[in-house]
Parts: C-alpha cells; structure tokens; sequence
C-alpha cells in the first residue's frame, strides 16, 4: 500500500466521497468539503496527480485513478469501520465518531482491533 500523509488521506476521502455523489469532484468543492483554500486543493491535487492517484480533464474535474480507487476504499473502509464502533459500542453520537475516527485511522491498524 502507498504511503500517504494524513492529509493526503483526507483528500482522496473528500474526493471519493464526491466523486459517489456527483461523478467526479471539482476543486472547488473539495476545497469545502476539507475547509481549506483552493489554491492548497491545487496543490493537494497536483501532488496526487504525480503519485497517479488522480487525474484532472480538461475544465480541471478530478477523477480518481484505479491506483486511487484500490488506495483509498481502504482507507474509506477503515474510517466507516472506526465511526460505526464509535457510535454502536460506546455510544458516541455521529460528529464526534468522526472526528474520533478521522485521528485514530491514521495511528491503527484497524484490522488488528475491530473486524
């Protein structure tokens, strides 16, 4: 598997995440999904190009790549994973869950803990 900074990780989430809804994602909405500035996105993005994780078209939508696709559904998996034992296990309402799960997926092989 790549290794990815956690940012990264985030961004190849927003990006599958509208990506499911929307076919693709532009930079402006990943920019709001993430809450950062679209200029950091063009550079997220360029990053992920050059590890041929994403590819752009021509009016600039990015597109998951298959090696994106194959890297971040587990990363996806694992995040869902951690929220759903959050919120069924301890009780933890859904925003927190999140937010939980969005730190511990980063440090956790989750494989070894919840399956």
């Amino acid at each position: 598997m790549i290794e990815l900074s956690n940012s990264k990780e985030h961004y190849l989430r927003a990006i599958y995440k509208l990506s499911a809804k929307e076919g693709c994602a532009r930079i402006t909405d990943i920019a709001i999904e993430l809450g950062v500035t679209k200029a950091s996105t063009c550079r997220a993005v360029k990053e992920l190009e050059e590890m041929m994780l994403v590819c752009k078209d021509s009016v600039h939508r990015v597109y998951l790549t298959e090696k994106g696709k194959n890297t971040v559904i587990p990363i996806v998996k694992n995040y869902e994973k951690l929220k759903n034992f959050f919120v069924s296990t301890l009780g933890v309402n859904e925003l927190e869950a999140g937010i939980l799960a969005c730190a511990l997926e980063h440090v956790i092989d989750i494989e070894r803990y919840i399956f």
